[in-house]
């Protein structure tokens, strides 16, 4: 096994940064610095900045509370599969605020103040998306949560329904995994330098004058990371790219799901989802996000980007590993990578 992957700075087991006889922190980060700068104490003080959520623990309103943390910050700095770091670290997104400073921590939408920003826009598109989900959409949701099972399980079909040599389904599982991995270095770096608020926090504070927003919550809850860009579209547009590239263009998109299958009893009966082709599903995977109030739209097309960004220079890497394969670009001088240089 590659020595980086076992002491990867991951803290897995939870003793790194604590004092003696301290209780393990599994993967707490020791190495980011990374502080949110709002929290349950503090309360919000910059609105456009990421803010824990309080959430009931145990699911039955009997007292007993949890305030997020951010896990895995350190995962920024792990050291990438495939992609050298130094290709890596040129991806970078602009911010998703520009003028984050015009913004009060008690500002509120339609009261005449400025947004330049456009935060009001946004947070009633995200409530707009989520005031009538379909059965569908609710399933959509669910599945696209857990990319590993949904998008990244279609490579196995290359080579049960696609036909595909043996061969040429390795080079496309190789591919696919170094990017599942060299995408999370990239998004963590990109989420903690830009520590954007994420729907559940910013939507109630700015449209609290509404009834809808008053009340809004995401349809699953949201995971302990700030917003921008959003993992999961990036997870899906890059192994979309990847699966096209590599001859799953014509794959059939036909899934069948058993009831209940993604959880909370979805679907109701079992079925089938089906995609016109990898694009397409992937444009619902990212959207899926805004439906479900996970994630802002500026987040989901950040993160488009970013995917295909990576998913492009794994393929570049991978063509220098695996010369012939059909779909891979040509090998360039220098292209091999691997890790972290």
């Amino acid at each position: 096994m590659d020595p980086s992957r076992v002491h990867d700075g991951m803290n897995a087991d939870g003793r790194a940064g604590l004092p003696p006889g301290a209780p393990p922190r599994p993967y707490f980060d020791t190495r980011t610095g990374y502080a949110p700068v709002n929290g349950p104490a503090a309360g919000v003080t910059a609105l456009t900045r990421w803010a824990p959520l309080v959430q009931d623990a145990l699911g039955f309103g009997f007292g007993t509370y949890t305030a997020q943390t951010v896990a895995l910050a350190q995962t920024s700095l792990a050291a990438p599969l495939l992609v050298p770091r130094r290709r890596l670290r040129r991806l970078r997104l602009p911010p998703p605020y520009r003028s984050s400073h015009a913004y009060a921590p008690g500002f509120v939408c339609g009261t005449g103040a400025a947004d330049p920003d456009g935060l009001c826009d946004a947070a009633r598109a995200v409530v707009a998306a989520g005031a009538h989900l379909t059965p569908r959409r609710r399933t959509l949701i669910r599945w696209f949560d857990r990319p590993a099972a949904s998008i990244a399980d279609l490579a196995f079909r290359m080579l049960t329904d696609g036909g595909a040599r043996l061969a040429d389904y390795v080079v496309a599982e190789l591919a696919i995994n170094a990017f599942a991995w060299d995408a999370t270095v990239q998004v963590w770096a990109e989420k903690l330098r830009h520590d954007a608020a994420r729907p559940a926090t910013l939507i109630p504070s700015i449209l609290r004058h509404t009834p809808a927003g008053a009340t809004f919550t995401p349809a699953v809850p949201p995971p302990p990371t700030p917003d921008y860009p959003s993992a999961v579209a990036a997870y899906c547009h890059g192994i979309a790219h990847i699966l096209r590239a590599l001859g799953g263009g014509a794959l059939n998109l036909t899934i069948p799901l058993a009831a209940g299958q993604v959880g909370d009893g979805l679907p109701a009966v079992a079925g089938a989802i089906s995609f016109d082709n990898l694009e397409s599903l992937a444009t619902a995977c990212g959207e899926s996000r805004v439906w479900g109030g996970l994630a802002f739209p500026a987040a989901v097309d950040a993160d488009r980007t970013l995917g295909l960004a990576v998913a492009k220079e794994v393929l570049r890497t991978v063509a220098c590993r695996a010369p012939g394969t059909p779909g891979l670009p040509p090998c360039e001088p220098g292209g091999g990578g691997g890790g972290s240089p």
